[in-house]
Parts: C-alpha cells; structure tokens; sequence
C-alpha cells in the first residue's frame, strides 16, 4: 500500500486589477512515505488561480496513476492546497459553478480507483513542506515566462 502526498500550489500575476487572471502556473510534488518520488509545473499564459488548481491537481493525479499506481494496490492519497474555494468543493461543502468541467474530472478519477482512498486537505506556506511547491509555482511561472519571451 502506498500512502502518497501530493502539495500543490497555483500562481497568478493578474494583467489587469482587480481581475484574478493572467499568466498563472500551478506546481506540485508528490511524496511516497516521505520521500519525494515526482513533480511537475503547467504554465497558461491567461488563466485563474482556481482554474490553474484544478488543472494541477489533475496533471499530478495523472502523473502518479501513469508511475505509481498498482492496479490491485489499495493507496492512499492526500492533496494538500492552499486554494480554498477548490478543497471545499473536492469536500462537497461548496457549490461548483465555473469549474464544473475541471470538478467532474476529478471526480472521475477517484472513481476509476475506487480501491484508493482520496484525501482534500487545506495547507498553506506556513507549513515548511508546503512552502517548498508555493516557491516551486511563482519561481516557475516567472522563469517559464522568461524563456518564453526570451530571443534566442
């Protein structure tokens, strides 16, 4: 049995205020009995930090179902975020309106694997673990955009 936690964090450097939308990434590393064993960063060059969430927890739950999963296994996965409005409606306590496309996929996903237990837990920057992927998504998205506009 495998007892994964995946962090995640978003990232927005909105265009224009008071509009939360702009070039926004979202970061995550997974850990396998403390250990960290994967990772990644998605970058959108227009995007809300709810939206960029909820499409990094499904390229993580993607990348540790292609590399980690056994099909028989009875897993555990906790993902842990800082973005509020997203872990409450993974926990059924608020209502989805905007995001329902990104909900249902995840939605989904833990259904597929019904023999793995799925954990949304709410975690900030003040947890020394968690700090390391809030870093890992404003440092990425910064220096994705600077390799974009780059001129080689």
């Amino acid at each position: 049995m495998g007892r994964y936690i995946v962090r995640i964090d978003s990232a927005t450097k909105p265009k224009q205020k008071p509009f939360k939308v702009g070039p926004s990434s979202a970061a995550w590393i997974t850990w396998l009995n403390e250990r960290i064993i994967a990772s990644g960063i998605i970058y959108f060059d227009y995007n809300g930090p709810n939206k960029a969430f909820y499409d990094g927890i499904i390229a993580a739950l993607t990348q540790l179902e292609r590399g980690h999963f056994h099909p028989a296994g009875t897993d555990e996965v906790k993902v842990y975020g800082d973005c509020r409005p997203v872990i409450d409606q993974l926990n059924n306590k608020r209502r989805v309106i905007r995001m329902k496309k990104h909900f249902k996929c995840i939605q989904d996903f833990t259904k597929k694997h019904s023999n793995v237990t799925f954990e949304f837990i709410y975690q900030n920057e003040t947890n020394p673990e968690y700090k390391k992927v809030d870093i890992l998504s404003k440092e990425g998205r910064s220096w994705i955009e600077k390799m974009i506009n780059k001129n080689f």
